[in-house]
């Protein structure tokens, strides 16, 4: 399969050399280089504007961080705890320190228990550049 790959597409794409840059063939119509980069660019922006009005859907709580003073309804995995199912509330006080601010070298300072780790705990901060439509183009 990879020889018929770097046969298809030659080896100086592949080994980076100064004839591989991909140029368009602008006497057929094709866009070239960089009239391709800018209108590629048009089209991100012009989707993150369609994206942008979407309205975001409110975020309701099922209030058991507030109704449980000890946080037994609310995620501690990998936390610090007193006791079976009873976390440490300044372990999780620290957790959800880091939550808030968003800050990485915060979630360095979280309260773990044993040997646990959490697994991917700034997932939710990250930007996913997926949308839920595409704009028309051209």
């Amino acid at each position: 399969m990879a020889a018929a790959t770097v046969g298809a597409i030659g080896l100086e794409p592949l080994l980076g050399t100064k004839q591989s840059a991909a140029r368009a063939a602008e006497a057929d119509g094709r866009l070239g280089g960089s009239e391709r980069a800018e209108e590629a660019e048009e089209i991100r922006i012009t989707a993150a504007k369609a994206e942008r009005r979407v309205p975001t859907p409110p975020h309701a709580t099922n209030g058991d961080e507030e109704r449980y003073a000890d946080k037994c309804g609310t995620y501690t995995k990998a936390l610090l705890q007193d006791g079976p199912g009873r976390v440490d509330l300044n372990a999780y006080q620290s957790f959800r320190a880091a939550l808030h601010s968003g800050n990485p070298e915060d979630f360095e300072d979280i309260i773990m228990g044993g040997g646990r780790k959490l697994t991917g705990p700034q997932g939710g901060l990250a930007f996913d550049l997926e949308g839920l439509r595409f704009p028309k183009v051209r």
